[in-house]
């Protein structure tokens, strides 16, 4: 334990519990009220009316923390975590689908065999009628002056510049499609692709936008309830069992390559880590002869193949949904692989 004084110290700066956590081997820093020496975790349990020792329960609220059962009344109304009052513009699930999930998702070590054999045809198939040789890579351009002095920044590691390469050559698609124009509403979005694109199409949206640029990724993520692509794709022989078979396949493309992960920390590894990693955990196998992917006997690049391709299916269902609702609408590569695996962007403009 350290030293008494630096604790009192310590406390006399910033009342902190005194409670010592031996796994860690210091004091909880959690902060405490004046004259307590404990945080509300490590308190010594007071007693309830009856003389038993009150018990601290997980909050109804959000289970990361704790508070007494006697005064869960009390805490439920100071809770921090505490549903609050939303204003009137903010509608939850707005965006969602109203389709419910028909056939639950497994992991491909619980699908048969045979499913996953056939759905890879499938992949194979549609590929080579309607994306193989037909998406462009865009010709590069120079760092955008928009991220320039940011991309010149000596201090920055290979993983940032690699991320403002992708954000500099975005910024040029949308300026060369014409998306730039004064009293122009830009809408940047991190996560949920379809949730987005349901948005921009949805009624009283659909005839204020210009158009969408699109980089995806995290196919692995979909739900295909909430998936646009799902109901173009079935109409190409895609159904809900296949759907979620393609849900777990795309994730070959960026799974990795069976090195370590010193390996991995190689310059011909460093520009792919970031997204072979996001994915490792979705490919467990199964060891059961008639289940997983094991036995299918494909090699890692093999595997890595068809895994882009699934990627591609996927986006090219959401440009088919989005050519229904007039947009001229297609597939690029924006950067190349070395930059990201996660390197397709969808490109859609409202035809007059």
């Amino acid at each position: 334990m350290s030293k008494p004084s630096n604790c009192s110290e310590t406390s006399s700066i910033t009342p902190q519990c005194q409670y010592y956590v031996v796994r860690k081997k210091r004091l909880c820093r959690m902060t405490v009220r004046p004259g307590r020496q404990y945080c509300g975790e490590h308190e010594p349990r007071p007693k309830t009316d009856n003389g038993k020792d009150d018990l601290r329960i997980p909050c109804p609220n959000d289970p990361k923390h704790t508070c007494y059962a006697s005064k869960l009344k009390k805490h439920l109304s100071i809770c921090n975590a505490r549903q609050q009052q939303q204003p009137d513009y903010i509608i939850l699930n707005i965006n969602g689908s109203t389709d419910t999930e028909d056939c639950p998702r497994l992991p491909l070590s619980k699908i048969p065999l045979k499913t996953i054999s056939k759905v890879i045809d499938k992949v194979n198939i549609l590929y080579d009628k309607y994306l193989k040789d037909k998406i462009p890579m865009l010709s590069e351009k120079p760092i955008h002056t928009t991220v320039l002095d940011e991309f010149n920044d000596p201090g920055r590691t290979e993983s940032s510049l690699r991320h403002l390469r992708q954000a500099s050559r975005l910024l040029h698609v949308v300026e060369n499609e014409g998306f730039v124009k004064p009293n122009t509403c830009f809408i940047e979005l991190g996560a949920g692709k379809d949730y987005a694109l349901r948005c921009i199409t949805s009624t009283g949206v659909l005839d204020k936008v210009s158009g969408v640029a699109l980089a995806t990724c995290c196919h692995h993520r979909c739900e295909r309830a909430a998936c646009l692509a799902s109901r173009p794709l079935q109409g190409l022989g895609i159904d809900a069992e296949d759907f979620n078979v393609l849900l777990g396949v795309v994730s070959w493309a960026t799974c990795g390559d069976g090195r370590s992960r010193d390996a991995r920390k190689r310059p011909l590894a460093d520009s792919r880590t970031h997204t072979r990693t996001q994915t490792r955990a979705e490919v467990t196998d199964d060891d059961g002869e008639n289940y997983g992917t094991k036995n299918l006997n494909l090699s890692q690049e093999r595997r890595e193949i068809i895994g882009k391709r699934a990627k591609m299916l996927l986006d090219w269902g959401r440009v088919l949904y989005l050519k229904e609702l007039g947009f001229d609408a297609r597939l690029v590569y924006y950067v190349s692989s070395t930059v990201s695996l996660e390197n397709v962007c969808i490109l859609a403009k409202k035809i007059s």
